[in-house]
């Protein structure tokens, strides 16, 4: 009985994100060509923050980002951005970019350029931490972004997926 109540406990949690915190309990998906899927799931694998997930959760990741032109000299994140509910991360499609950091003793010293390929923004995205360097935009080109508020729907919809067909399996076996 404890096991049912929590189960129609999360799917009310679920289904009240609109209601209660104007939050749609569906996310927004985006459609992609499914050589620009492969290439942006290959892309966000690499991550070191999401190696533990299962790769089939990737896609579902891929459909929900964002596709962002830009255009040169775009800042795309800033360091030292303090971070909140809209923070994303960003896997580039074309173009190029350059991140950089301040120091004590230097500005914008350059740390990393990326050539039509590349994860940008992860720490910040995942350890909740300000951003720890600047990304500019050095041509014009395509990105696609995920927001943190949009990831955290995904993980909670994907928990309660897997807690109810647990709670299902369970309820057959048992009755």
């Amino acid at each position: 009985m404890r096991a049912v109540s929590a189960f129609v406990f999360a799917f009310a949690i679920v289904n009240s994100l609109d209601s209660t915190f104007g939050v749609k309990s569906e996310v927004e998906k985006f459609p992609k060509s499914k050589e620009l899927k492969n290439k942006l799931i290959k892309t966000l694998s690499k991550s070191f923050y999401l190696t533990l997930d299962e790769p089939e959760s990737f896609s579902g990741i891929v459909d929900t980002m964002k596709r962002v032109t830009v255009k040169p000299g775009d800042v795309i994140i800033k360091q030292g951005d303090k971070v909140d509910d809209s923070r994303s991360l960003y896997i580039i499609e074309s173009g190029t970019y350059v991140a950089t950091r301040n120091t004590s003793q230097y500005v914008d010293v350059p740390i990393k350029t990326y050539n039509d390929h590349g994860l940008f923004g992860e720490f910040a995205f995942f350890e909740n931490r300000p951003r720890i360097a600047t990304v500019t935009a050095k041509s014009a080109g395509v990105l696609y972004s995920l927001d943190h508020n949009t990831f955290d729907k995904l993980r909670v919809m994907k928990k309660f997926r897997r807690d109810h067909n647990r709670f299902r399996f369970h309820h057959m076996m048992h009755c």
